[in-house]
């Protein structure tokens, strides 16, 4: 019983700190993530948005990772997302791209016609149970979270940074291609 309050009020918060992050008629600026994690981040499972796609397990995945966390309703994700998925043709080839949406706060259809509307070629996942949201600590839609080849978080931009940075998120992916690479 306690478990299932503490759930329930933890769900309750990240549903709150989610609306808020793309409520305001602008982001809230917060840090860039510390450079010093040393652990990796666990692996865990997210289930294709597209029918037809497979489960995918994230321990599987060699290389870096873009994480872009969203949510239908959401007006900055509608900007950003698109924005994001513009650079998937250009950097597939070196940096596994995952567009996550944060299932718990929205609709399973919504996030189907998000894909559909937007064209979004990158593929596209739904975090059920919302442990993506939390193994990566995002609180707030849209969010982009960069992992390097190493499993660690190298980067998180919470709101429509990466849009709003052009070319200097552009960087960023390159810098992550890098990391490690010698």
């Amino acid at each position: 019983m306690k478990k299932n309050i503490k759930n329930f009020f933890a769900g309750l918060s990240l549903v709150a700190v989610i609306i808020s992050g793309c409520s305001g008629s602008s982001p809230t600026p917060v840090a860039d993530v510390a450079k010093e994690q040393v652990e990796a981040v666990p692996g865990f499972e997210l289930a294709a948005i597209r029918s037809g796609e497979e489960l995918l397990n994230t321990s599987d995945i060699d290389g870096p990772i873009l994480y872009s966390f969203w949510a239908s309703w959401c007006n900055y994700c509608q900007k950003e997302i698109p924005y994001i998925d513009s650079l998937y043709s250009e950097y597939s080839d070196e940096i596994s791209f995952i567009s996550v949406n944060v299932t718990p706060d929205d609709s399973v259809d919504g996030a189907r016609g998000f894909i559909e509307q937007y064209d979004l070629q990158m593929p596209a996942y739904f975090d059920l149970d919302g442990i993506a949201s939390s193994s990566l600590g995002v609180l707030a839609v849209p969010t982009v979270v960069l992992v390097d080849r190493q499993g660690r978080i190298v980067e998180k931009l919470i709101g429509p940074r990466a849009m709003q940075s052009g070319e200097e998120f552009v960087g960023k992916l390159e810098s992550l291609i890098q990391i490690g690479k010698n």
